[in-house]
């Protein structure tokens, strides 16, 4: 079984995912510059500051690699577990005050 990446994805699959990129890299861009709302205090660890613009980063690279169609098969998944990760790693620092 090869890792490279297979036609087996439909177009509308792959339009639908890069439309989803983009609100994902808007989002992203919103949260990095903007703020998320949380409101962390100026000594807050990274991830409680920067978490949410990870997660919808990481979703992005998911996304887009989908639309492309490119690159190692898994790779969708793997950047799709790891904003899942970030994400509950996020959440924990949120409601039980972590020092991450």
């Amino acid at each position: 079984m090869s890792d490279s990446p297979t036609s087996s994805v439909r177009p509308r699959t792959r339009l639908l995912a890069g439309i989803g990129a983009v609100i994902a890299i808007l989002v992203a861009g919103l949260f990095i510059f903007v703020g998320d709302g949380t409101h962390p205090a100026a000594d807050a660890g990274f991830v409680r500051r920067h978490g949410h613009a990870v997660v919808w980063v990481l979703l992005a690279g998911c996304l887009t690699a989908i639309a492309l169609g490119r690159g190692p098969r898994r790779l969708p998944a793997w950047l799709g577990y790891a904003a899942l990760a970030v994400y509950a790693v996020f959440l924990a620092t949120v409601f039980f005050g972590l020092p991450l």
